[in-house]
C-alpha cells in the first residue's frame, strides 16, 4: 500500500500462500475497513510459515523502513487455521506482524480480532508471539516520547498456543511500547491459552494481555476496562508480563503502565498462586496482574 488510501472487505478471504502474503503499509493516511469480514490464515500444512496480516514497520533504523502514521485499521477478523506464525526477524500476530507502528504516531487498531491456533513446526517453542500483534508494537527506537503512540480499541484475541509456548502476549507480543511509545488499550480481552513448557524451562514469562519487557525504556502502556480468561503459567502475569516498567541498571530510564477497571479470572498455575506470602519458587512467581514478589517489577 504505497499512497494514502481507504480499503474496504467485501467479503471473507483466505491467505493461502505462505510467509509471503500480507499487506505492506508504506504510507501514511491508509484506512482497511474490514467491514465485519474474516481474513483466514490457511496454508497448505503446519510445516509451512506464515505472516500476520498487516506490515508496518520493520527493525530497520533506516528512515524509509519506519512504520507509516494514521493508519486505522478495523472491523476486521482474522482467523489463523493452518500454518506456524513466522518469529522472523521477531514474533509476528496473526493480525498485525512485529514492529507494528515503529516510530509512528495514531495508529489504531479498533473492533479487531483473531481465533485459531498458534503451532511451531519443530521442536522449538511457540515464542515471543502475540495473540493479535506481534513484538515490538509502538516502539520507538529513537525515544521521541509519547509522539510514538497506537491505541488498540474494543478488539480481542482467543487463539490457542500449542506444543511448548513462553515468552508471549495473548494480546500483544513482548517488549511493547519500548523506546519511548505510548500504548493505549482499552474494552479489549483474551480468553486463549498460553501455557504449555518442556521441563527444565518452567519460566513461562507471558502475559494474559501484553507480553513481557514492555514499556520499557521510558515506555508508557495504559489500560483500562480490559480482561483475560487465560491461565496464568509460572513467572506471568494475567495482564501483563514481567520484567515490564523496569528501570534496569540505567537510572534515568523509565516506564509507566496504568491499568484501571481490568482483571483476569485464569487460574494461576504457579507455586501458591497469586498469594505472595505462599509463593516462593526463586522469585519466579505467578500473579493476576504481574508476576508477584519479584525483583524486576513495578512498585505499587
Amino acid at each position: 500500500i504505497n499512497e494514502p488510501t481507504y480499503i474496504e472487505l467485501t467479503e471473507d478471504v483466505s491467505f493461502v500462500y505462505g510467509v509471503n502474503q500480507y499487506f505492506d503499509i508504506k504510507s501514511d493516511h491508509v484506512t482497511f475497513n474490514g467491514n465485519g469480514k474474516t481474513i483466514y490464515i490457511y496454508a497448505d500444512s503446519d510445516a509451512s510459515f506464515v505472516s500476520g496480516i498487516f506490515k508496518n514497520g520493520s527493525s530497520s533504523t533506516l528512515y524509509e523502513d519506519r512504520g507509516r502514521s494514521n493508519v486505522i485499521i478495523e472491523n476486521l477478523t482474522v482467523n489463523i487455521k493452518r500454518g506456524s506464525l513466522s518469529r522472523s526477524p521477531y514474533g509476528h500476530g496473526p493480525l498485525c506482524q512485529c514492529y507494528f507502528g515503529n516510530s509512528a504516531r495514531n495508529v489504531k487498531i479498533i473492533n479487531c480480532h483473531s481465533y485459531g491456533k498458534i503451532v511451531y513446526p519443530t521442536a522449538g517453542s511457540v515464542e515471543n508471539i502475540g495473540g493479535l500483534i506481534g513484538e515490538y508494537a509502538c516502539y520507538d527506537y529513537k525515544n521521541a516520547g509519547s509522539d510514538v503512540n497506537m491505541l488498540i480499541a474494543n478488539s480481542s484475541s482467543n487463539v490457542n498456543l500449542f506444543g511448548y509456548a513462553r515468552n508471549n502476549g495473548l494480546l500483544v507480543g513482548s517488549r511493547a511500547a519500548n523506546g519511548g511509545g505510548r500504548l493505549v488499550i482499552t474494552n479489549c480481552f483474551t480468553s486463549g491459552t498460553m501455557s504449555g513448557y518442556p521441563p527444565g524451562l518452567e519460566e513461562l514469562k507471558s502475559g494474559g494481555l501484553i507480553g513481557h519487557s514492555s514499556a520499557d525504556y521510558n515506555g508508557e502502556i495504559y489500560i483500562d476496562n480490559c480482561y483475560s480468561l487465560t491461565n496464568i503459567g509460572l513467572y506471568s502475569g494475567g495482564i501483563i508480563g514481567p520484567y515490564s516498567a523496569d528501570l534496569g541498571t540505567v537510572g534515568h530510564n523509565f516506564g509507566m503502565i496504568d491499568i484501571q477497571n481490568s482483571y483476569s479470572l485464569g487460574y494461576p498455575n504457579g507455586p501458591g498462586g497469586t498469594n505472595s506470602v505462599n509463593q516462593s519458587n526463586n522469585n519466579k512467581d505467578s500473579g493476576s496482574i504481574w508476576p508477584l514478589n519479584n525483583t524486576y517489577e513495578p512498585d505499587v
